[in-house]
């Protein structure tokens, strides 16, 4: 029995577990933050480039990536004994990320398709009708002064 207890003496205590990250429960809000950024750029730079407009496969690569994020970071604050304030800002940031994304691939998905193409619009025009404008230098012009020539209109918003 002597010798049992001495070899348990000579044992290393076993380490003890880490303590749970406090700082666990963060990247549910990050990963919120990154999703509106995903959203958002979609709209402001990738829009520009029809072959990123039409096909918008980056951005919910993007997406789907940052809403992992946030579901690691509410998982996170659960699994670490986060405080309960911080479990509620990462569920907070849990239901905005999803709200991104379901605006983001509702709008792709559904509401993109609802805006009429080209030839719903130009279909039903056989001529145009005649109206008066002016031009760059501001001189006044018609449109019947341009009959038979190829014309190109463009309408912009201007500043003012």
């Amino acid at each position: 029995a002597r010798s049992d207890q001495h070899r348990m003496e000579e044992r290393e205590p076993s380490p003890p577990n880490p303590p749970p990250s406090s700082k666990a429960w963060r990247w549910a809000p990050v990963g919120a933050g990154l999703t509106f950024l995903a959203v958002v750029s979609y709209f402001v730079v990738f829009a520009q480039f029809p072959s990123l407009r039409d096909r918008p496969w980056f951005n919910s690569i993007l997406v789907i990536g940052c809403g992992l994020l946030t579901l690691k970071g509410v998982a996170d604050s659960f699994r670490s004994g986060a405080g309960l304030i911080r479990r509620l800002t990462a569920i907070s940031c849990g239901v905005l990320a999803l709200a991104f994304a379901s605006l983001f691939f509702a709008y792709i998905g559904y509401l993109s398709y609802q805006i009429p193409g080209l030839s719903e619009t130009t279909d039903s025009i056989d001529t145009l009708p005649d109206f008066s404008s002016t031009d760059q230098h501001g001189q006044p012009f018609g449109l019947n002064e341009l009959a038979g020539k190829h014309l190109l209109l463009v309408f912009y918003r201007g500043f003012w």
